[in-house]
């Protein structure tokens, strides 16, 4: 079983620490006498510790977490009532902080970190002494440094010669000027091979005998939490400095859900299609009001000629009209709601569903629209690239008495058209009236509008004429209470139709993909 390792604390006014000894003695552990840990209240029976015989091993750190180390032992006598301890501080910028708070009485006490700890009915029989700490509140209240006048700088101890465990006559109460004495026989003590807890000593509140005086006050939870761990004998660790207080202590999985609260931003952003270019190019959209769009449209034209006069027959032509129709089709989206979202959360959930699917719809629609275009479009042929592209079409459009208003384009190509030609390269018609717009990315010329449109192939240059195809549609959101198994369903529903009034108001040009 594991079994502890022991840190405890001292205070000490009016200590001695002067920069040019570099010195620190006191008192590093009273023994027999009760200290308030973490680990619950225990004593320290003397003799119980044992001291490393290099003794320069034992380093002095400024608290514990051993983060800032700041000196190492120099002598230990352990005597019938206490271990007593000295140190060289290092000169460091951490080390002179550390005699400047000792002397000041900021951190003035001593807490020692043992390993290897055995625990017997609330006594520490054995341990081994790893590391001091300069600590500010003492878990043993006699656990303190020396006195200024009261201190002399140790002799550094022999290896072997460092702490006494031997059975001694009680001492008579010591001089303040032999805490720091470091003279004595000792005899090393086997470590007992056991295993090592941390545990902490408990904060206490300042009582009205002064701030260095005993620690009366606790704080509850703290003393519960320390109280739990130190009723087993076998502790891995104890030491007797103040209780950390994380977030894994709050809660196991480390998130303190139990007290922080998360922060809501609601909704993010989502990028979605703002325009429906070709859409637009040829709407507004009309009403569908039946599965079958019905019309006739011409197929041969009446054409006139000369006429000679003096009672000649008039010239004539067969004229032919056609029928024109379009089937509708259908598009739908639907989702099972769990109840929660909207009887628990968040009211506008619903809304926000049906909204991004009526968007997703918009690029559904465009798609479709580009796709039957483009298959009615009069075929302009291939093209060197986009600026190319752009004047085939235009030409091919008047060319057939169309007007055209809107040259769609494939995304990529509005790429390239961003990065073509310099002013001084591109065409009369683009460098005197081109206007570009990256905001609703677009170009124009005059009243010819240059867009892109997510529903055509790569490498496609697509001109219209607003006359030559009508759009037409029809949707609807719809919205059920489904009772057995607590959801809410929601869909949408749509249905469009494309006819085609006239393909010649509509022509494709193709810009062939770059050879590697």
């Amino acid at each position: 079983m594991p079994l502890p390792t022991l840190t405890l604390y001292a205070p000490a006014p009016g200590v001695s620490a002067a920069l040019d000894t570099r010195q620190l003695a006191g008192v590093a552990l009273p023994y027999g006498v009760p200290g308030r840990t973490s680990a619950g209240t225990v004593t320290v029976a003397a003799g119980a510790v044992d001291v490393p015989a290099e003794l320069r091993r034992v380093k002095l750190f400024t608290e514990h977490g051993r983060t800032t180390p700041v000196g190492y032992a120099t002598g230990a006598t352990a005597g019938t009532d206490a271990l007593r301890m000295s140190f060289r501080v290092a000169a460091t910028p951490d080390g002179d902080t550390a005699l400047l708070e000792a002397a000041e009485g900021v951190r003035d006490a001593l807490s020692v970190e043992l390993s290897d700890v055995t625990i017997s009915a609330g006594v520490v029989t054995s341990a081994r002494l790893d590391a001091v700490a300069l600590v500010a509140l003492p878990a043993f209240d006699g656990a303190r440094l020396a006195a200024a006048a009261d201190t002399e700088p140790a002799e550094p101890a022999e290896p072997a010669e460092q702490l006494e465990l031997v059975e001694v006559e009680p001492a008579e109460p010591a001089e303040p000027a032999d805490d720091t004495d470091t003279d004595t026989d000792t005899e090393e003590t086997a470590v007992q091979p056991t295993t090592v807890v941390n545990v902490t000593a408990p904060p206490a509140p300042p009582t009205t005998a002064g701030r260095r005086r005993g620690r009366a006050g606790i704080d509850a939870g703290i003393a519960e939490l320390a109280s739990v761990i130190g009723r087993s004998s076998d502790a891995a660790q104890v030491n007797a400095a103040l209780s950390d207080i994380t977030p894994p202590v709050l809660d196991p999985t480390g998130d303190a859900q139990g007290y922080l609260v998360d922060t809501w931003v609601g909704e993010l952003w989502t990028p979605y299609l703002l325009e429906q270019t070709i859409l637009t190019a040829i709407g507004p959209s009309l009403p569908l009001t039946s599965s079958k769009v019905h019309g006739w449209k011409w197929e041969t034209l009446p054409e006139v000629g000369p006429y000679a006069g003096n009672k000649a027959e008039i010239p004539s032509n067969t004229v032919k009209i056609v029928p024109a129709e379009a089937s509708a089709y259908r598009l739908a989206g639907g989702w099972d709601v769990d109840r929660i979202l909207v009887d628990l959360g968040q009211n506008d959930f619903l809304a926000r569903l049906l909204d991004l699917a009526a968007q997703d719809l918009a690029a559904k629609f465009e798609a479709s629209v580009a796709a039957t275009l483009l298959a009615a479009a009069t075929d302009a042929g291939d093209v060197a690239d986009v600026l190319a592209g752009v004047a085939t079409v235009v030409s091919t459009l008047v060319a057939a008495g169309a007007a055209p208003n809107t040259v769609a384009i494939s995304p990529d190509l509005f790429a390239s058209l961003l990065s073509g030609p310099t002013a001084a390269d591109a065409p009369w018609w683009l460098a005197g009236a081109g206007v570009i717009s990256l905001a609703s990315p677009s170009a124009g010329v005059a009243d010819l509008t240059i867009r892109p449109s997510s529903g055509l192939p790569a490498g496609t240059v697509l001109g219209i004429d607003r006359r030559s195809a009508t759009h037409y549609q029809a949707s609807a959101r719809v919205q059920a209470i489904n009772v057995a198994q607590a959801g809410i369903d929601v869909a949408l529903y749509a249905y469009g139709a494309d006819l085609i009034s006239d393909a010649r108001g509509l022509a494709v040009a193709t810009v062939p993909p770059a050879l590697p």
